[in-house]
Parts: structure tokens; C-alpha cells; sequence
């Protein structure tokens, strides 16, 4: 690659890393992502300074990337081969790039298949020079930042980073299982909480808590990935944000609070929000309704109410989940089939088929 065309290649390239936001740590989680959508199990991130120089490498256990594969799909801009894939979280074919916002000097790119030998790329800062050498690595992918040393605590940051954007990270397969992150060494983990009162929920691919606070939020991650934040869970779908906002007012400690992640949502490129969807709208119906379940709950605690109205609100929520309502309709409808046969067979046809085994007198003849 020449200089003119490394360096309107890393323009383009730090334009689109722009899209997701000031911070320059993003691109911790987009090599968490990537690692993810390789069908890792363990994560590894190492600081060190050197001879001047700091480092941050980010090493998976994933399936790895041939030569050809990468020069084809991660250094090419907008190209990427995991568009069509449902359990993937990355498509767009940009995500790498934000390691510019790190500012590096070097970036090194190392990859083993189970198939194929280990391949190493070294680029510097400006992408004006690519230089392709053999590595000697497991099965994975590794990506090592250099730049000059600076006054910031790495291993600090890379923690951080990984708590705000990746905190409860799960695997591509099985999805349910949890992706282990390790910062020098560490394991690096939360899981979905909130201070009491609050109620923890599970709901076909979908896992989250709602509780009540002193601000209104509501956080969406996507595969434990976070996508956006929000003061309520309407704000989420573009037909109410063009709506004028409610005023709130709301009483000390009881704000609601959610925290919600999906492995259906379908994220948009610049990871800042999810495509409205069937998935997003059934987000923010549950959401909705464990936020009642909760306000019911806390209720409760200071007047118990009547069996009556405990058997209607367990009727509601029955009724408000979209398998009760395919459930009711179907039988209504077999009921109604039944009845317009029944009247369809008319008053005679009804009187013969109760007829049918009579048993009728023996006259004798006089």
C-alpha cells in the first residue's frame, strides 16, 4: 500500500470509528465482539510498558482467520463475512478499525486456523506500510496496539471498558453460556443487577431486572453487548420518540430502572441502537410488564389484596403474553367450530340421531 492510499484509507477508516461515540476504548469491545462471533471461549487482554513503549494485546481462542479470509474481510472497509449469520453480532465490516482511536504507532495482526499455519501482518500507525510475516500461535486470533507511554492506567481502562460495554458477554454457541474475559490476568464479569426493590426475569432469549430508583434508565445490550441507554423503554422504538415526552414525576426511589439484554436484537452500524423490529417491540413489552409486576409486588407488601383481584391480575398477565393469546383464540375457535356443526345439523336431523338405538315396544298382535 502507498502512502496516498494508506492515508485516505485510514480517513475513511477513522470516519467510520467515529460513528461509535468520543471514547477511544471503544474498540474494546469491538474486539470482544469479534472474538465472540469467532465462537470463542476465553478472552485475553495484556498491558504492558516497554523500552518507552505501551502495549494492549487482545488475544481469542476462536476458530482463527486465514491470510486470504482477512485480507478479504478485516482489512477491507464495509466488507464482512458474517452478514446472513443470526448468531453473530457484528456485519457491518468496520468494527476492527476503531483500534485507531487508540492511536497507535504499530498494530499487529496474528491468526492460526485449525487447517492452516499461523500468518502475522504489522502495520503502522498511517497504514502506509503492511508488512506480512510468518507466527508460530494456537488456534485464534491476536491483535497487539503500541504507542509511545502515557500517564494512563491500562489494565484500569481495559477493566473499565469491558464493565461498561461487554459486562455479561456471552458465547456465539451455546448462546446461553458466558464468554470469560481476562484483564492481565482477572476475570472480568458482572451480571444483570439492580439495588432492591428489584425483580430478575428470564423470557425465551431475552434475561434482564427491573427495579426502581432515583432516575428513570433503561439499559439494552445485545448479547451482552451494550447497545444503547435510555430514560424509558417507549424512547426505544422510533414511533414514540416522535412523540412529544411525557413529564415525569416521579416520587423519591421510584423511578424505574431496567436492564435488559437480547440475542435477537438487530444492532445498527454504528452500535448505538437496534433496528425496530418484532424483537425491539417485544423488549419493551416484557419490560413493560415486569416493571407491573414489580409495582404490583411492592404494593403488596403494604396492602395484601382479595383473591378476586389476584385472580384477575394473573389472568392479565396471562393474557398480555402472546402464546395465551394464540392459545384462547385457537380454542375459541374450535369451540365455535363445534357449535355451527352442531345447530348446522338442524332440529330433525338432531331428533334422528336420537333416535338411533330407541328401543321400541313389542305389539303383540290382538
Amino acid at each position: 500500500m502507498n502512502i496516498a492510499a494508506g492515508k485516505a484509507f485510514r480517513e475513511r477508516a477513522r470516519y467510520e470509528a467515529d460513528r461509535y461515540g468520543s471514547d477511544s476504548w471503544v474498540f474494546v469491545r469491538e474486539l470482544l465482539q469479534n472474538a465472540r462471533d469467532a465462537g470463542a471461549k476465553t478472552v485475553r487482554f495484556e498491558t504492558t510498558r516497554t523500552a518507552g513503549k505501551e502495549r494492549v494485546s487482545c488475544r481469542d481462542d476462536g476458530s482463527g482467520m486465514t491470510f486470504a479470509h482477512a485480507r478479504r474481510f478485516l482489512f477491507t472497509l464495509y466488507a464482512s463475512s458474517k452478514r446472513g449469520r443470526s448468531k453473530t453480532a457484528g456485519r457491518f465490516g468496520i468494527g476492527f478499525w476503531s483500534v485507531l482511536r487508540f492511536s497507535p504507532h504499530t498494530i499487529i495482526v496474528r491468526s492460526r486456523t485449525l487447517d492452516d499455519g499461523g500468518w502475522q501482518v504489522r502495520l503502522d500507525g498511517a497504514l502506509a506500510q503492511v508488512v506480512r510475516e510468518e507466527a508460530t500461535m494456537m488456534v485464534g486470533t491476536e491483535v497487539v496496539l503500541e504507542r509511545p507511554v502515557s500517564e494512563i492506567d491500562l489494565e484500569e481502562r481495559v477493566r473499565r471498558a469491558v464493565l461498561r460495554d461487554a459486562p455479561f458477554l456471552s458465547r456465539r454457541d451455546p448462546s446461553d453460556s458466558p464468554l470469560e474475559v481476562l484483564v492481565d490476568g482477572r476475570l472480568v464479569r458482572a451480571e444483570p443487577d439492580l439495588p432492591a426493590p428489584s425483580l430478575s426475569f428470564r423470557r425465551r432469549g431475552l434475561r434482564g431486572v427491573v427495579g426502581l430508583g432515583a432516575e428513570p434508565k433503561v439499559e439494552v445490550f445485545a448479547h451482552g453487548l451494550r447497545v444503547r441507554d435510555a430514560s424509558g423503554l417507549d424512547e426505544l422504538l422510533l414511533s414514540d420518540r416522535r412523540k412529544e415526552p411525557p413529564t415525569l414525576s416521579v416520587t423519591d426511589g421510584l423511578a424505574p430502572r431496567v436492564i435488559i439484554d437480547s440475542r435477537d436484537l438487530s444492532v445498527l452500524m454504528a452500535r448505538g441502537d437496534a433496528r425496530e423490529d418484532r424483537a425491539l417491540r417485544r423488549l419493551v413489552a416484557i419490560g413493560h410488564r415486569e416493571l407491573g409486576r414489580l409495582v404490583r409486588a411492592e404494593l403488596d407488601r403494604f396492602a395484601r389484596p382479595s383473591l378476586r383481584t389476584r385472580i384477575v391480575e394473573r389472568l392479565g398477565d396471562l393474557w398480555s403474553a402472546p402464546r395465551a393469546r394464540w392459545a384462547v383464540a385457537a380454542c375459541a375457535a374450535i369451540v365455535v367450530s363445534i357449535g355451527v356443526g352442531w345447530f348446522g345439523m338442524g332440529p330433525m336431523s338432531r331428533n334422528r340421531g336420537a333416535s338411533i338405538g330407541r328401543i321400541v315396544p313389542r305389539r303383540d298382535p290382538v
